[in-house]
């Protein structure tokens, strides 16, 4: 009897240290995604990097309807202002010198037409009489005509400064580089097994 009980604790003692070295099973799962789920509509990486703003030709229009030259720096072709402003003050100069000629010519036209003895025409240290009445006249047309050039030229520069912000914000995004080529070299084509020589012309985008 004693021999069967100690036979059966030294097999205990044999047995249990097998059940210790198994692994004990976690009770919680450990998450997996699931490869066949919707991915998130929102791409965080895209989000980081900002949209790149549009080149509005509308905006280049009026900022030059309100300022002349502000739509040409919108459109970063700064040289042109200067080119704007100065044919403005060219135009505005000759408007103001050939107007103030217009009036003084005019004032001796009336003067010389007026026949008032209070009234004598003076030009250049000259007296002048009835003989000078074509002569004022044709001075006055002169320069009113030359006055009105200016102010028509002036108002077409104003203009044109709309049109061309306009133009070249529709084109500023249109891109020219050596990737288009137009090439014009002699080939021969075959048609219905005869063969034509002749020129061909080939556009090549790279």
């Amino acid at each position: 009897m004693k021999a069967a009980i100690v036979f059966i604790c030294l097999l205990g003692f044999i047995t249990a240290p097998s059940y210790a070295q198994q692994p004990v099973q976690d009770s919680v799962q450990q998450f997996k995604p699931d490869s066949t789920a919707p991915k998130n509509r929102f791409d965080l990486g895209k989000m980081n990097h900002p949209v790149k703003p549009v080149h509005s030709p509308r905006t280049a229009t009026w900022r030059s309807v309100v300022i002349p030259g502000w739509g040409q720096a919108y459109n970063k072709k700064y040289w042109k202002i200067p080119v704007i402003y100065a044919g403005a003050a060219g135009l505005i100069f000759g408007l103001s010198w050939n107007h103030k000629n217009y009036k003084e010519f005019k004032q001796i036209y009336t003067y010389i037409q007026d026949q008032d003895s209070s009234t004598i025409p003076v030009y250049q240290g000259n007296v002048l009489d009835s003989r000078y009445t074509n002569w004022a006249a044709s001075n006055r047309d002169y320069f009113r005509k030359n006055r009105d050039m200016c102010a028509i030229g002036l108002g077409l520069i104003y203009v044109l400064n709309i049109v061309d912000a306009n133009v070249d914000a529709h084109l500023f995004e249109f891109n020219v580089n050596d990737d288009l080529s137009l090439r014009i070299e002699p080939r021969i084509f075959a048609l219905n097994g005869i063969g034509y020589s002749g020129f061909g012309a080939t556009l090549k985008i790279r």
